[in-house]
């Protein structure tokens, strides 16, 4: 009779274990499935926001514009014109606009904004709003017209494929900043993987003959010290 009592005991005893090990790890699952579906809808309101913009000032990409490869002075007047006057709009707003960057064969086009710290934009996008996907951003330390001889721009490597993410599937190329003074044109000369306290990172940094020089720069999958950079001079 002792025997089946210790029996019945120790069988209750793995039960409650059991039932308490559900629990967990239900509690446990339920938490993770929470954080994907908050963090989907994060990254879904990021995209509506940039695409709501776009759409909003009429925003095309450059390849499909069919312009001439050397245009006249009227027609890239007309073209700097034009961005000129979504610029104005975009920065009626917010006064962080400083610029438009467009990478052609890439999802990256996207406004630039400034803080007053590299951390602001890190994780707001352009409205403010708190997100992961964060905004396209210029170092605090730069000019916001670009004329300086190094300008860095950073942006997140997203799992989505969104903000600076195209960058590491690019092949390189021409990348185009749109400013409220007229657009700028670089061609890549280096793409390289730094550490995150690379000389790269400290301006002035790198000088090419006096030719403007831009930086955008995005985080590495699974290693927190890295960066991936794209250089570009004018």
């Amino acid at each position: 009779m002792r025997k089946y009592a210790r029996q019945k005991e120790k069988s209750l005893v793995i039960n409650v274990v059991l039932v308490l090990f559900a629990i967990i790890m239900l509690a446990v699952l339920s938490s993770t499935a929470y954080e994907i579906i908050n963090r989907v809808n994060q990254y879904e309101a990021a995209r509506l926001e940039y695409t709501q913009l776009r759409n909003e000032l009429g925003v095309i990409k450059i390849e499909t514009l069919q312009l001439p490869e050397k245009p006249t002075y009227q027609e890239a007047k007309a073209y700097n014109s034009a961005w000129q006057i979504k610029l104005y709009t975009v920065a009626s707003t917010n006064p962080n606009v400083v610029g438009w960057i467009e990478i052609p064969d890439t999802s990256i086009n996207y406004p630039i904004v400034q803080g007053d710290d590299n951390c602001w934009y890190l994780y707001r996008t352009i409205s403010g709003q708190s997100n992961p996907s964060g905004a396209i951003f210029l170092d605090y330390r730069n000019s916001p017209g670009f004329g300086d001889l190094h300008s860095l721009i950073y942006g997140h490597n997203m799992r989505d494929g969104s903000m600076f993410a195209g960058l590491h599937t690019w092949s390189g190329g021409l990348f185009f900043i749109h400013t409220a003074d007229g657009s700028l044109e670089f061609e890549v000369f280096n793409r390289e993987i730094v550490c995150q306290y690379d000389d790269v990172f400290v301006l002035p940094g790198i000088v090419l003959d006096d030719a403007l020089v831009v930086t955008l720069s995005t985080c590495m999958f699974g290693n927190d010290d890295l960066r991936y950079v794209v250089q570009g001079r004018r």
